[in-house]
């Protein structure tokens, strides 16, 4: 028998939320939530909302980094809020989505 994880919990508008230095998902949620992202970037670029697409691209690459990494990176090391249209990454169609 095996026991699902809890599900998320839920905090009340206006309340302190002390945040974790890591957030720990299993390879079945990161691999959904990577999927999600792509989705999301083709969906936004196909209608026109480029900076979007791009943001939703950036925090694709950063995920897909973190879960080949070795190591995590230091937090505050990562591309995110730096979206810029046309900038020269790589796509994010990956082996991950496949």
């Amino acid at each position: 028998m095996s026991v699902s994880p809890p599900g998320p919990r839920r905090v009340a508008r206006g309340s302190e939320v002390a945040f974790s230095a890591t957030i720990r998902l299993t390879k079945a949620e990161a691999f959904a939530a990577c999927q999600a992202l792509a989705d999301a970037d083709r969906i936004l670029a196909s209608a026109g909302n480029l900076f979007e697409s791009r943001a939703i691209a950036e925090l694709f690459e950063l995920m897909e980094e973190r879960l080949v990494a070795d190591r995590p990176a230091p937090f505050g090391s990562g591309r995110l809020g730096s979206a810029q249209v046309g900038s020269g990454s790589k796509s994010i169609e990956s082996e991950l989505t496949q």
